[in-house]
């Protein structure tokens, strides 16, 4: 009798060997799937991420190509006015020079005079 009973025992400790397989099998496939279903969520929100940062990047990127537009419009505007500036300063610069070249002639030519002037004063007094 105690063979049977050993065999039924050893029938018995499969049996709940193959259930608690069973049910081991069961929890990680369930415990499988909700770890499958967070990733899937993850990869959806950064997916979403990807798609709302990729839109924010085109709209900063268009924006930030006008500004370069306006600003290389702006800087050869004010090239072109520096230009105009340096001629004008050139310009003045020359007509300063003939003002002053003018003046240093007349100015020698009123100091000749002035001398002129004392040495017939002298001649007049010494007489």
């Amino acid at each position: 009798m105690e063979l049977g009973q050993l065999t039924q025992e050893r029938k018995q400790m499969k049996d709940a060997a193959a259930t608690a397989a069973a049910a081991a099998k069961t929890e990680a496939e369930a415990e499988a799937e909700a770890y499958i279903s967070q990733f899937r969520d993850q990869i959806k929100r950064r997916e979403d991420d990807i798609h709302s940062l990729e839109s924010v990047h085109s709209a900063v990127a268009a924006q930030y190509e006008r500004r370069i537009t306006e600003v290389e419009g702006q800087l050869g505007t004010l090239r072109a006015k520096h230009r105009e500036l340096e001629q004008r300063r050139a310009l003045d610069l020359e007509g300063f020079t003939a003002d002053v070249t003018t003046l240093r002639r007349l100015l020698s030519a009123v100091d000749r005079r002035l001398h002129q002037t004392r040495l017939v004063q002298r001649l007049d007094d010494d007489e």
